[in-house]
């Protein structure tokens, strides 16, 4: 078994009197992976799954549309719609 380091990029959107404070979304960000994904095993889930996935549950956990960026090396990566 082993692991990948994955560069992510989260676009949070929503309506001016939404927003949050670029800190208080990016401490959000970083709980929800640390407690879901970071050093668990998620099987061999390619880079795209795993970027749908993370849009998917990230737009719940926001209640807006979030896009992802998900890179896995500095040149290659997948970008949700």
């Amino acid at each position: 078994m082993h692991g990948h380091n994955y560069q992510l990029l989260a676009k949070v959107y929503g309506k001016s009197d939404e927003w949050l404070d670029f800190e208080d979304i990016k401490k959000r960000v970083d709980q929800f992976i640390d407690e879901k994904y970071d050093h668990h095993d998620i099987g061999n889930m390619s880079c795209e799954k795993l970027a749908r996935q993370l849009q998917e549950q990230l737009s719940i956990f926001f209640k807006t549309t979030v896009k992802i960026e998900l890179w896995e090396t500095g040149k290659f990566g997948v970008e949700t719609v």
